[in-house]
C-alpha cells in the first residue's frame, strides 16, 4: 500500500510538509504522526486520494496544520 500511496504524492520532495522527501512524509502519515493534508503542491486533490486509499477520516483532510503560506520577498 505504501508504494501505491507514494504514487499519489507529486514527488516534488520540496519539504513544504516538513519532511525532506515525499516518502518520509507518507511514512509519518501512515504512523499517524502527521496530518494527511500537509502536501502543499498536491493540495486537496492529493489529500482526498490518500484519504480514500488509506482510510483516513475526512476531518483530517479538512484540518490543515498550516492554513496557508505567506512570504516576504525582498
Amino acid at each position: 500500500m505504501f508504494e501505491k500511496a507514494l504514487e499519489i504524492l507529486p514527488g516534488a520532495n520540496c519539504g513544504a510538509c516538513g519532511f525532506p522527501q515525499c516518502a518520509a512524509y507518507l511514512a509519518a502519515i501512515m504512523e499517524g504522526k502527521v496530518s494527511i493534508n500537509e502536501c502543499k503542491p498536491g493540495g486537496a486533490e492529493v489529500a482526498e486520494k490518500l484519504s480514500g486509499l488509506l482510510g483516513i477520516e475526512e476531518a483530517a483532510v479538512l484540518s490543515p496544520r498550516w492554513p496557508g503560506f505567506s512570504a516576504v520577498v525582498e
